[in-house]
């Protein structure tokens, strides 16, 4: 969290800058980007597991709270 937080005012703080090291960001994020979405994978993949070893019932659980949360972020 205090991880991405540090990346948001880095990012902040080169574009304001009067000559922004355009090249230089995209590569940062970039970075991030990787390592953000390889992280999401190994997860998603343990995610998968789990959800393919409840049961009906809990699975219902599990897709109920999943949407529950997507609502309340898109609100």
């Amino acid at each position: 969290m205090a991880d991405r937080n540090r990346m948001i005012e880095e990012f902040h703080a080169e574009i304001n800058k009067e000559d922004p090291d355009v090249k230089a960001l995209a590569e940062t994020l970039k970075k991030k980007i990787e390592w953000i979405s390889g992280f999401m994978e190994e997860n998603l993949d343990l995610f998968v597991e789990f959800y393919e070893a409840l049961d009906d019932a809990q699975k219902d659980r599990v897709i109920d709270a999943i949407r529950e949360r997507m609502e309340h972020h898109h609100s």
